[in-house]
C-alpha cells in the first residue's frame, strides 16, 4: 500500500509572511531594473502576482515597502560587508601591516557579498544617491556608516603602527578602498573581469599601498 502524505496547510500568519516576502522580492526585482523611485504599489503587486488591495494589507504605501526593503535586504548586505573588515588582523607581527592572506580574505568576503546578491548590490549602488525616497535614504545611511566604520579601522591600524594621519586623509583612503572594491565587483558582475583571484590581487596590492 502506498501511503500519501498531505502537505500541511499554511497558517494565516505563515501565508501573510509568504505574501509579504513576495512583495518585497518583487520590489527588489523592479528596483534592480528601473530604480526605486519609479516603483508603484500597482506595479509591485502585479509583479508579485497579487491583487493591488493585498499590497495594502502588508504595507501602508510604497514608501513603507521600500523602507522594509532597506531594512530587510540592505542590512543583510551591510552585515556581510562589515564582516569583511573583522577578518583583517590588526595585531600583525612586529608592528607591520596586515599580511596578504588577511587582506585577500577580507576583500574576498566583500566581493562575494556583492556578487552573491547582484540585484541587491546594484540597487544599493544606485539608490544611495536618491535621498528623496526611504530606500535611497536608507542606502545612504548604510553607506555612511560603512564608511565611518572603515575610517575607524584605519585609525586603529595607524595607532597599532604608531602613526597618525588626519581625519580627512583617512576618509579619502576609506573612500578609495570602497570605490575600488565596488568597481571591481561591478566589473566582475558585468563580465569585464573573469578572474576573481586577479581582482583580489589588485585590491590587495592597492590596500598594501594605502596601509603602508
Amino acid at each position: 500500500m502506498v501511503h500519501r502524505t498531505t502537505a500541511r496547510a499554511l497558517t494565516r500568519e505563515e501565508s501573510k509572511a509568504v505574501t509579504r516576502k513576495r512583495l518585497i522580492d518583487a520590489a527588489l526585482k523592479l528596483a534592480g531594473e528601473s530604480g526605486g523611485s519609479s516603483l508603484t504599489a500597482s506595479s509591485i503587486a502585479r509583479e508579485a502576482g497579487v491583487a493591488q488591495p493585498t499590497f495594502y494589507v502588508h504595507f501602508r504605501d510604497r514608501d513603507d515597502l521600500l523602507r522594509a526593503l532597506g531594512e530587510v535586504q540592505i542590512e543583510g548586505l551591510r552585515r556581510n560587508l562589515a564582516r569583511s573588515r573583522s577578518e583583517i588582523d590588526l595585531d600583525a607581527p612586529e608592528g607591520g601591516a596586515p599580511d596578504d592572506d588577511a587582506l585577500r580574505g577580507a576583500f574576498r568576503i566583500a566581493i562575494e557579498a556583492a556578487i552573491g546578491a547582484p540585484v541587491l548590490f546594484r540597487v544599493y549602488i544606485r539608490e544611495r544617491t536618491q535621498t528623496d525616497t526611504p530606500l535611497g535614504r536608507h542606502c545612504r545611511r548604510v553607506a555612511d556608516e560603512l564608511r565611518a566604520d572603515l575610517v575607524d579601522d584605519l585609525r586603529a591600524l595607524d595607532e597599532h603602527l604608531g602613526r597618525e594621519r588626519t581625519e580627512t586623509r583617512l576618509e579619502m583612503l576609506a573612500d578609495g578602498l570602497t570605490a575600488y572594491t565596488e568597481a571591481l565587483s561591478l566589473g566582475y558582475l558585468d563580465g569585464r573581469y573573469e578572474d576573481l583571484d586577479e581582482a583580489l590581487d589588485a585590491l590587495s596590492s592597492f590596500a598594501r599601498i594605502v596601509l603602508a
